[in-house]
This record gives C-alpha cells, sequence and structure tokens, in this order.
C-alpha cells in the first residue's frame, strides 16, 4: 500500500532527523567550550571569532593551541561537517516523501474517519480480525490509529462468535468495541453454541454462564441496539428481549425446540424488521407486535391458520418470507395492502398455488416460489396468473425454484405477465430462461 510506506518513511526520516539534530547541536556545542578553553583570550582574533560565524570554524584562526588540540579539533570540524551534510540530506528526502501525499497531513480528523467510515465493507455486521475491523485501518500509521480510535461510527458495528478458547480476549475485545463506540446506536451479531463450551444443557446453568460471562458486559448497551442478530439458546434470547430495546429496528434469531419460553420483545417501540430463523416454529412468535413491523421472515414451518393469523396483523406489512405447508385453499382471501415482496417456501408434500386462493397484493411486485426439498414439483401457472390478476398487482420480479421449469417455460410467464422484467426459473442449479426470452425481459427494463 502506497500511502502505508510512505506514512512509515516519513516517520523514519522524522526520527533521523531529530537524532541527527540533536547531534549537530551537541558537536556545536563542544566545538565552542574546545575554542573558549584552548584558546587566546587576550588575542584580538578570537573575539573576532566569536563575534564572525564563518571564521568561528575555521580552525586557521586560531591560535596559542597544541598539536594535540588542532588535531581534537579537526576530528569534531569533520565529525561536524558529516553531521550536517546528512541533515541537509534527510531533510530533502523527508519534504520529497511528503509530496507523495501532499494534502494527508492537512486534512481534518473528522474527513479522515468519513473517508475511513467508507472503506468499511457493506456487510451487516464487520468481524472481528476481518478487513473491516477498524484495528487493521489502526495500523496504517499513528495519524491513522489516531483517528481510528477518535471516530465512534467505525466501532458501531460488530459480529462475535464466543469461543471458549478465546474467551478471555473476546471479553476484552467486547469491552473496548462498546466503549468506543460512544453513545452510536450498535449493530451486534452474537453467536454462540453451548454444547462447544462445554456447558450442561438444562436451561439454567446455560442462562447462569451467559448473564456471568457475557450478559453483563452487553447491559449497559441495551438501550442503543439497533440491529441484531441472535444465534444463541431461546433462554438467553428471553433474557436479552425482556430488557427495554428502545432503538431496536431490525432483530434475527435463531429458536430451539424449547416452545415454552417467551421470545417476544417487551419494550422495542421502533422495531420494523423481525427474522426467526429456527426450523422449530415457536408459537410465542404470534404475539410479536406485527403491526408495526414492515418486513419479516419466518423459516419454521407453520399451518395455514398460524400464517393468516400473522399476516392478519402485519398491516403495515412490505416484505415477507414464509414457509407454509398443506393447503390452504379453504380460507377465505386476505388483502395486504402494502405488501411488496413476497417469498413463499414449500416443502416436498406442499402445493402452492391452492395458496395464492388466499391472498389479493394489490401492491406486489416480486414474487418468489421456492421448492425446499430435493424433489421437483408439477407447475399449472394457471393459478399463479389468476392470482396476480384477482390482485390486479404490477409484478417485475419472478423467482421460481425447483418446480419443473423447463428451457422455453419462460414464455408463458412473460407473455401473461407484460410487467416481468426480471425472471429466474431455476432446475438443478441452474437457471433454464433462454438467452431470447433474457432479451425480451431486458428491453422491458
Amino acid at each position: 500500500m502506497v500511502i502505508k510506506r510512505t506514512a512509515r518513511g516519513s516517520q523514519t526520516l522524522e526520527a533521523t532527523l531529530e537524532h541527527l539534530t540533536k547531534e549537530v547541536d551537541e558537536l556545536r556545542s563542544k566545538l565552542a567550550e574546545h575554542l573558549q578553553k584552548y584558546g587566546d583570550p587576550n588575542s584580538t582574533r578570537d573575539d573576532t571569532l566569536i563575534k564572525n560565524q564563518r571564521r568561528f570554524w575555521s580552525p586557521d584562526c586560531i591560535g596559542g593551541r597544541s598539536k594535540a588540540h588542532d588535531s581534537k579539533w579537526s576530528l569534531m570540524k569533520r565529525k561536524l561537517d558529516h553531521a550536517t551534510s546528512r541533515q541537509e540530506e534527510v531533510k530533502q528526502r523527508l519534504a520529497q516523501s511528503q509530496l507523495v501525499i501532499p494534502g494527508a497531513n492537512t486534512v481534518p480528523m473528522e474527513i479522515w474517519g468519513e473517508i475511513l467510515r467508507y472503506c468499511i465493507p457493506n456487510d451487516e455486521f464487520v468481524h472481528w480480525g476481518s478487513n473491516g475491523d477498524p484495528k487493521q485501518y489502526g495500523q496504517v500509521c499513528r495519524q491513522w490509529r489516531n483517528v481510528v480510535l477518535s471516530t465512534p461510527c467505525l466501532w458501531a458495528s460488530l459480529s462475535l462468535h464466543v469461543l471458549d478458547a478465546k474467551l478471555a480476549i473476546q471479553q476484552e475485545m467486547l469491552r473496548v468495541w462498546i466503549e468506543r463506540s460512544g453513545m452510536l446506536p450498535l449493530s451486534l451479531e452474537l453467536l454462540w453454541y453451548p454444547k462447544r463450551l462445554k456447558v450442561q444443557t438444562p436451561s439454567v446453568p446455560q442462562t447462569a454462564w451467559f448473564i456471568e460471562n457475557i450478559f453483563g458486559i452487553l447491559t449497559p448497551s441495551l438501550e442503543r441496539w439497533k440491529k441484531v442478530s441472535l444465534c444463541i439458546p431461546a433462554c438467553c434470547i428471553s433474557l436479552i428481549l425482556g430488557r427495554p430495546l428502545l432503538r431496536l429496528e431490525r432483530i434475527s434469531f435463531t429458536t430451539l425446540p424449547d416452545r415454552t419460553i417467551s421470545i417476544v420483545p417487551s419494550q422495542a417501540p421502533l422495531l420494523r424488521e423481525l427474522s426467526v430463523l429456527g426450523v422449530y416454529h415457536n408459537p410465542g412468535v404470534t404475539d410479536m407486535p406485527w403491526s408495526q413491523l414492515t418486513a419479516c421472515r419466518i423459516n419454521g414451518r407453520m399451518t395455514p391458520a398460524e400464517a393468516i393469523t400473522i399476516l392478519k396483523e402485519c398491516t403495515r406489512l412490505e416484505r415477507c418470507r414464509m414457509h407454509i405447508y398443506h393447503h390452504i385453499s379453504s380460507l377465505a382471501p386476505l388483502t395486504i395492502p402494502t405488501l411488496r415482496s413476497l417469498w413463499l417456501t414449500f416443502g416436498p408434500n406442499d402445493n402452492p398455488y391452492p395458496a395464492f386462493e388466499s391472498f389479493i397484493l394489490p401492491s406486489l411486485t416480486e414474487l418468489a416460489l421456492d421448492n425446499s426439498s430435493a424433489l421437483n414439483m408439477t407447475l399449472n401457472p394457471r393459478s399463479l396468473f389468476d392470482f396476480l390478476s384477482r390482485s390486479g398487482c404490477l409484478l417485475n420480479t419472478l423467482y421460481i425454484r425447483g418446480i419443473g421449469s423447463r428451457p422455453g417455460s419462460g414464455m408463458n410467464y412473460i407473455n401473461a405477465i407484460p410487467t416481468l422484467s426480471d425472471l429466474q426459473l431455476i432446475e438443478s442449479y441452474q437457471n433454464v430462461v433462454t438467452d431470447a426470452e433474457h432479451a425480451i425481459l431486458l428491453s422491458r427494463s
């Protein structure tokens, strides 16, 4: 890295120049002492020598000294000339090195902080030790280190995977990270697998261990949490969500098969996005503050009744991803006027298309149908087309995976959906949409 090498080179030259300056001053002081001690104080030539700097350094003007003194004088004079020459050389090299980054030393620390903020990857959370770790930028030079330590926004995101072997280091790192973030909203990803930490399986020992080693460090910052992902036991999730999370806007967590533990946040007035990534559906999820959500994702398989119950409460929902099994055609149609993006996941024995008979989505622009099994399902797109016509929506993006699509079948969707501009038909990890179909879709975008 050019800036890194230049900055370190400049620091080395500055240190060398400082050393040479001290050496020159010491030699000049010794020469002055030598002249005062061995020169003739009554000599007019010596008085003139002290007043005139040019003649000060000329040994020819000094009289009344022995040959040994003259030899010592000559030696010190040569050392001084060499040190002065080296000093001038280092000054020139230092000036040249500073020309490589002419504005670096004049840029305010606030501007450097903004520059480094844009160097952080756009990932949701910054992993400790990765390229986005602010400590990496602090190792470039002294100036960047000062900028990193004084810029809280660089420390406002963290992904921590708790490991027994590194627990002491991770605890200290977590304290430092939270402290350096100041009072800014935090983005935190916390992963902990108790079985790898030799912690007993009952919930009480797990909770006690979590409180003692992790939760105590996190407690002072809970009110600053903005985006959170928790892959920890449900008992610990319940412990966190039981506290006020006044700035929380997005939360993602994995639930375990324990259906008796509440995982509903007690106070989260700004919560807008929820992701429940567990394989098992927890009935307590139905008690979430759905009315304030704009996006939700639930990976656990739900019955039609549970799905409809949740969607009825989502009066502001814009994006939704769910895993529904069994037919739901017998249920009354549900209208969700704000929903723009819908992702439906189905199992091997589920028929996705009767689900469309229970939805009316007038604002839908993105739709995904995902077969989670390895078995392809047969497709009759008529149910999909009727659903889009009944909703009166302007669908732009359609994604279908593992539902029996074949090369050339994309024209059925293109002809039936005139607003479609992005189509993916995935079979065996390949998109079967042909080049001719891609060209038509490109002309619409």
